[in-house]
């Protein structure tokens, strides 16, 4: 049962990273483009050209997500520990991006509109984070199963504490 909820959890948190890094991306294009607070000098490219690379996008985070270990978010890690994480995978992501999108199309991208994304990125992906906990600590108090830790020497002192340590296992 607790293998199941992780892997539901996991997958909650890389569908709605998905998301975010869509929203970053075309966020980044609109203010690059249309709200310029950088002169565009350049003429402005069609977004077909930019919306191609979400493909890039999406098939460059799984292996970040998972290096990164961002599946393993707990409610347990400290806000700091989960910001350097996420901080981390961005620009992770960023260069695997950019070696991406290199050979992708011979189109040139604009550089404003990739610092735009990073941090739009750590942006979306820290508050989603943020919420995402806030959420799973309120549900969690509200449905719990119990778990019985049997011993009492130090290896079931640790597993408890391991265990009240994540409450996104929904266990008491």
């Amino acid at each position: 049962m607790i293998g199941k909820r992780k892997e539901v959890w996991v997958g909650i948190l890389f569908m709605i990273d998905l998301f975010f890094l869509s929203l970053s991306w075309v966020s980044a294009f609109w203010l690059r483009f249309h709200l310029p607070i950088i002169p565009v000098t350049k003429g402005i490219p069609p977004f077909t050209d930019y919306a191609v690379l979400l493909i890039a996008i999406y098939v460059t985070w799984l292996p970040v997500f998972h290096y990164a270990r961002l599946g393993e978010t707990s409610l347990g890690h400290r806000r700091r520990v989960a910001f350097l994480n996420i901080l981390k995978a961005v620009f992770l992501h960023l260069l695997l991006f950019v070696a991406v999108a290199y050979f992708f199309r011979e189109y040139k991208y604009s550089r404003v509109v990739l610092f735009y994304f990073v941090f739009l990125n750590l942006v979306f992906l820290n508050m989603d984070r943020f919420l995402l906990m806030k959420i799973v600590k309120h549900y969690g108090k509200q449905t719990k199963e119990s778990l019985l830790v049997v011993g009492m020497g130090d290896m079931g002192l640790q597993v408890a504490s391991c265990l009240r340590g994540r409450p996104e296992l929904g266990l008491k």
